[in-house]
């Protein structure tokens, strides 16, 4: 697999678990933090995936959602989030996906195998 993912968290941990699980799956996995550093792999490294929590300790999640909808319309966007209620946000349906957090990442690979074999 050539498949290059953005893991777009605060959260540390879940970056390396998220990266461990999905290297071994034979993607190329990348990490951000914040805003900036996401927009900088989309754009210098070719992701096809972007696999995101929606809520940011600076309330920006939302916003974050729209700059990378807005910097490539084609990009694919998963929210991977503990906080189901923003399913139901219409802001949110610019993503392919909506998945809850899980200790479990079956249903995570599974959506990530699923809208990535819908590209090909």
């Amino acid at each position: 697999m050539d498949e290059k993912i953005l893991i777009f968290d605060q959260d540390g941990n879940l970056q390396q678990t998220y990266r461990h699980e999905l290297e071994d799956e034979g993607y190329r996995v990348y990490a951000a933090f914040d805003n900036e550093e996401a927009l900088a792999h989309i754009h210098t490294n070719a992701i096809d995936i972007v696999v995101m929590e929606i809520v940011f300790s600076n309330g920006l999640g939302l916003d974050y959602l729209h700059n990378i909808a807005n910097t490539d319309r084609s990009l694919k966007v998963v929210i991977n989030s503990g906080f189901t209620e923003y399913k139901y946000d219409f802001h949110t349906w610019l993503a392919n996906a909506f998945i809850t957090k899980s200790d479990d990442l079956t249903e995570l690979k599974s959506t990530i195998r699923r809208i990535l074999q819908n590209i090909a």
